[in-house]
């Protein structure tokens, strides 16, 4: 009988738990809900558009961080909106992109609600491009000069000047130019490639110096399975115009792996890959050649490029989204 009043109360005691429990959330809930009817949804409007990118920031966000934004024109309302950007999209976005966004406005209050970009299925920007996108890299930066270095040069910093110019050249040309770099800042080589698959790339090229013991003389294209084998070719014979011969134009297989290239800026790019060896800076021949020619290589590598893309006149009709 004891056992049996003892169950009974601890029954009715949970009961009585639960109930007051359930009570206080169905309380909370109703709350949060209610706010609901505080809103005139007649003076809201949701609103997905194409936006225009007016400019973008690179701001401190604390002693080793860097925050990044974009400016955004709403031109349907004529508001500019701040929103918080990735740094591959800091790279990506330039004066006058298109962007895809969506926003809440009240119409009453004349005010922005709530503003995000609109993204694709796998959280990328939407951004409507109508020509080809080519990933060019300054191979090595920051504390990392690179090993082809010598007397005349850092490699990090001729890498950029070569990369720099073709960009140029490039945009001219009418080639959308994206840089893993811009300056004298180490980029890890999964960042490099992160970059490239970001935006699906026609193309990537990595720009380097070669070194070797001193003997090793030419221009080195090593391209990936992915790459236009033929292409490889024309680029190296057409940057010998600027007077080094060719040594090579191969691709390599990982040894352990013979299905995946031997290069990480390879095995990790979604899009045919090259890296651009322009001779050897422990070469006293190539040296010259390459200090003083320097910029006849970055014109030859860039009309080999937009040769490939254009066989006639620029296609604006495709689209790319990224």
């Amino acid at each position: 009988m004891k056992n049996w009043r003892s169950t009974f109360i601890i029954i009715v005691i949970s009961f009585l738990l639960g109930f007051f429990t359930a009570s206080s959330k169905s309380e909370n809930t109703s709350h949060v809900f209610g706010n609901m009817n505080l809103i005139n949804h007649d003076s809201i409007l949701w609103i997905n558009e194409e936006g225009i990118v007016s400019g973008t920031n690179e701001t401190g966000a604390g002693e080793d961080e860097t925050a990044y934004t974009v400016d955004i024109e709403l031109q349907s309302i004529s508001e500019t909106v701040k929103l918080d950007i990735s740094i591959i999209e800091y790279k990506i976005l330039r004066r006058g992109d298109p962007v895809m966004v969506h926003y809440v406005y009240d119409t009453e209050k004349d005010e922005i609600l709530y503003v995000q970009f609109i993204r694709d299925e796998k959280g990328r920007l939407e951004l409507g491009l109508t020509r080809p996108v080519v990933v060019l890299d300054a191979g090595h930066g920051g504390f990392d000069d690179g090993e082809g270095s010598n007397g005349l040069w850092l490699e990090k910093e001729l890498n950029l000047k070569i990369t720099l110019l073709m960009k140029k050249l490039l945009e001219e040309g009418g080639i959308r130019v994206v840089l893993t770099r811009s300056k004298d800042e180490y980029v890890t080589l999964y960042d490099r490639c992160e970059l490239s698959n970001y935006i699906e790339a026609d193309m990537f090229i990595s720009n380097h110096i070669n070194k070797y013991n001193g003997w090793l003389s030419g221009i080195d294209i090593l391209y990936s399975m992915k790459a236009d084998e033929s292409f490889a070719y024309d680029m190296a014979d057409t940057i010998s115009k600027a007077g080094l011969e060719v040594r090579s134009v191969h691709f390599r297989r990982d040894t352990d792996h013979p299905e995946l290239d031997y290069y990480f800026v390879h095995h990790n790019n979604d899009s045919e890959s090259y890296i651009v060896e322009y001779g050897y800076a422990d070469n006293e021949h190539d040296a010259i050649i390459i200090n003083e020619n320097w910029e006849e290589m970055a014109e030859y590598a860039a009309d080999a490029i937009l040769r490939h893309f254009f066989h006639g006149p620029v296609p604006m009709n495709r689209n790319i989204y990224y």
